[in-house]
């Protein structure tokens, strides 16, 4: 994950105070996890769209529940890579103030990486 920072001078004041605005950047892999706190809209929007996937679909195994409890981090908190996110909820986003969310505003975004190799121990 890259993160590119810059501060810029916004406005001046009267008295000659500045306001400098700190803006970061971040280069993030939709593929990579994301985790977010879901509300019950947000379930309800998840299962109607689990179902509308596999409707009709009489080979399919899965079942909205045990596609849940792969997601479920404990304590209302779902792990998704970010395309996922968007298919699941991007259409029925709400676009205007007072609307239902699907998840609360805070999102973690998570970058998980290979920093160093352990071989595995040698035999008996």
């Amino acid at each position: 994950m890259d993160i590119k920072t810059e501060r810029r001078v916004s406005n001046v004041a009267d008295d000659g105070s500045l306001l400098v605005v700190t803006t970061d950047e971040i280069s993030f892999n939709i593929n990579w996890e994301v985790r977010i706190k879901l509300t019950e809209h947000g379930l309800e929007q998840w299962r109607h769209h689990f179902e509308e996937l596999f409707q009709g679909h009489d080979k399919v195994s899965l079942d909205f529940e045990s596609n849940v409890s792969h997601h479920d981090l404990g304590n209302g908190w779902y792990k998704f890579q970010l395309y996922e996110l968007c298919q699941i909820f991007g259409p029925s986003f709400p676009v205007y103030m007072g609307s239902k969310l699907p998840f609360e505003t805070e999102i973690k975004l998570i970058r998980k990486s290979t920093d160093f190799y352990v071989p595995a121990p040698e035999g008996d």
